[in-house]
């Protein structure tokens, strides 16, 4: 069962199109609108920065992230690239 049917066109000698290519263009495609609407996320849907940081530690350092929590730390701040701060000391 689907909710809706899509039709992605092709030109040229096209003789298949995989799931994976066919997901990254419907991805593509859903950016590009939200983008010329205004309404592309910076940094999260719905996340405030805290909360981004709090996940992205969890998800990039989930082994770091458990022993934090099991000590009550505070996590480390990342810097722009999600990289370990290595100015912060918590």
């Amino acid at each position: 069962m689907v909710d809706q049917s899509i039709f992605i066109p092709m030109r040229g000698m096209v003789q298949s199109l995989n799931v994976s290519v066919a997901a990254s263009i419907l991805l593509f495609e859903a950016v590009r609108q939200r983008k010329n609407k205004g309404i592309l996320p910076a940094n999260g849907e719905g996340l405030n920065m805290d909360e981004y940081q709090k996940t992205l530690f969890e998800w990039c350092y989930p082994e770091l992230a458990a022993v934090y929590k099991k000590s009550a730390k505070e996590y480390p701040k990342l810097n722009d690239q999600g990289e370990l701060d290595p100015v912060t000391d918590n």
